[in-house]
């Protein structure tokens, strides 16, 4: 037993690992999809939307990690993460707005990571002046 790390120390340095890397796939990603859609020329508002897509990334990057490492074998894990994904996207708010979603499915649309970015990014785009919001 001695001559392993915890699983702690395993799942924190893996994590300091991904971070450079979830970084720059924010930046290059972020970057196009901010200033192609046209959302608000702020820095502040820049500043809050690419930390929330490096929190987003880390996040998902993590959880999915805990399928990885909880099956066996590699088409076990892909099948868990199509799943994990699917759900994510049809209980975001996107697909299947919370009024439409059962009861018995609300608790996948309050826990899942998407749905909370979404309603993030959507109140840091539309409070802005463009928008006719209050600012901040």
């Amino acid at each position: 037993y001695g001559k392993f790390y915890s699983a702690a120390t395993f799942a924190f340095c893996q994590f300091l690992v991904q971070a450079p890397f979830t970084i720059f796939d924010a930046l290059c990603f972020g970057n196009l999809l901010y200033f192609m859609c046209g959302l608000v020329l702020e820095p502040g508002r820049y500043l809050i939307f690419m930390i929330l897509s490096v929190t987003f990334g880390m996040c998902l990057g993590q959880l999915l990690r805990v399928f990885v490492y909880s099956v066996r074998n590699e088409s076990a894990a892909l099948v868990s993460a199509v799943l994990l994904y699917l759900l994510f996207l049809i209980f975001s708010g996107g697909i299947a707005t919370p009024d439409v979603i059962p009861a018995y499915y609300k608790p996948l649309f309050w826990l899942n990571p998407t749905a909370w970015i979404y309603r993030a990014l959507a109140i840091n785009e539309f409070k802005s002046d463009k928008y006719g919001g209050k600012g901040e």
